[in-house]
């Protein structure tokens, strides 16, 4: 583990002592459910970068929006994105699939999963408050 790790601490010092530009390349899913994503995308694009603040002016962050988990685990696999923020089950299949070689799961992002959003005049304040109405 220390090799791999001084691999690529020297790595990172070659490339930024040749003046160039670390490339990170962040996939996400565009949906409220994936709202970390979300907002670190726009703030980039706003010049506001978590990312970029963080990582400094050697540092490029490019992102990738994709439709779903899957998709963004395939463009893991195909090392088209170097990480991406995705839900439980497309990271658990993928770290299955590649036997644990290709996925390390960092953290979790979000907590409790989705929340349900009514006008406040439909009067929903707890689950009983759905009784005998009809949900499209």
């Amino acid at each position: 583990m220390k090799k791999i790790i001084m691999v690529l601490l020297l790595t990172v010092c070659a490339t930024l002592a040749a003046g160039k530009k670390q490339v990170i390349r962040i996939g996400h899913f565009p949906n409220i459910t994936h709202l970390q994503g979300l907002v670190a995308h726009n703030l980039s694009r706003q010049g506001k970068g978590w990312f970029e603040q963080k990582l400094g002016p050697n540092f490029e962050v490019q992102w990738f929006v994709y439709n779903a988990g899957p998709s963004a685990m395939e463009a893991i696999f195909a090392n088209a994105i170097d990480l991406t923020y995705v839900g439980p089950n497309p990271a658990l299949n993928a770290f299955l699939k590649s036997e644990g070689k290709e996925i390390r799961v960092l953290a979790g992002s979000a907590e409790g999963g989705a929340a349900l959003v009514v006008r406040k005049e439909v009067g929903i304040k707890e689950p009983k408050d759905f009784a005998k109405r009809k949900i499209a």
